[in-house]
């Protein structure tokens, strides 16, 4: 992990991760997703308060009051922010979609440091998990315009997080740029 001054025993990190397992009852896929997101958020020098983002995240597409509500209570107005900052930008039921660059560059240039971190990350494990996909010979990317949906989704995150040197968009070039090449 990177320099980072964080300490993670104040027990949320756990109470998160139940959280997690309770609000991905759709199977492990979306699971394994918060957990890859969490960990490189952790590989990345993030805190405590990011990685129980990052493992949340997933809340924000329920799109239920109540989890929001629920994140403040539990874990405070810096995650809450993060997770919704963040969760304007994941892919509806892992369908990404084309994104508006205008929108995307005004939407990153409000988000702070700390939630550019976390929504990198998502993307990196997003990509990644559409490049095992595509290995895999996954029966949603065998129709043209869907896989290069996908592809675009990804290409305009590149150039998007890109102006944000301090954050790690490098790994998510390096990852769609083997999405691209297999799936192109």
């Amino acid at each position: 992990m990177k320099n980072s001054n964080s300490t993670y025993g104040t027990g949320n990190l756990f109470i998160a991760f139940a959280q997690a397992v309770a609000a991905h009852t759709k199977g492990e896929q979306e699971l394994a997703q918060a957990m890859g997101t969490a960990a490189l958020v952790m590989e990345n020098g993030g805190d405590e308060e990011q990685v129980i983002a990052a493992l949340l995240l997933g809340h924000v597409r329920l799109r239920q009051p109540a989890h929001v509500s629920r994140i403040h209570r539990q874990f405070g107005n810096r995650v809450l922010r993060i997770v919704l900052e963040c969760g304007l930008l994941m892919p509806r039921q892992g369908n990404p979609e084309p994104v508006d660059s205008g929108l995307l560059m005004d939407h990153l240039a409000e988000m702070q440091h700390d939630s550019l971190l976390v929504s990198v990350c998502s993307a990196i494990e997003g990509a990644s998990r559409l490049l095992r996909a595509l290995h895999a010979g996954d029966a949603r990317y065998r129709e043209a315009s869907h896989r290069l949906a996908a592809i675009g989704y990804y290409e305009s995150l590149i150039w998007a997080f890109s102006k944000y040197p301090q954050i790690p968009y490098k790994a998510l070039k390096d990852v769609v740029t083997q999405v691209m090449l297999k799936g192109g």
